[in-house]
């Protein structure tokens, strides 16, 4: 069995044997790919700058949500027939953390 990474450029997917996945992975995770000019990182950097991006979306939509629920009876009204669609068409988007 292998863990694998691919990050979609040319020069990034890799493959380690992982007979036991938790140690596979965490091989994985401590090999480096090349950015050029004699810099590199981590696949650990990159998967945690991603996560720490994900994170900061999530953040600001939830601000964005609690102001436009704080707006008034109106905007409460028209926020929620529209999270109740987008719901309906995404349901995995139902995360109670993203909605507050």
């Amino acid at each position: 069995m292998y863990c694998a990474i691919d990050f979609g450029t040319s020069n990034s997917g890799i493959a380690v044997p992982a007979p036991d996945m938790p140690g596979g992975a965490v091989q994985l995770l401590d090999q480096r790919t090349d950015l050029g000019a004699g810099h590199s990182v981590t696949y650990r950097e990159v998967v945690a700058g991603y996560l720490r991006q994900l994170k900061q979306q999530a953040d600001l939509f939830n601000a964005a949500w609690t102001d436009a629920l704080s707006r008034g009876r109106g905007w409460k009204t028209r926020a929620l027939h529209g999270q109740r669609a987008l719901l309906a068409k995404y349901p995995a988007l139902g995360n109670t953390a993203l909605w507050g």
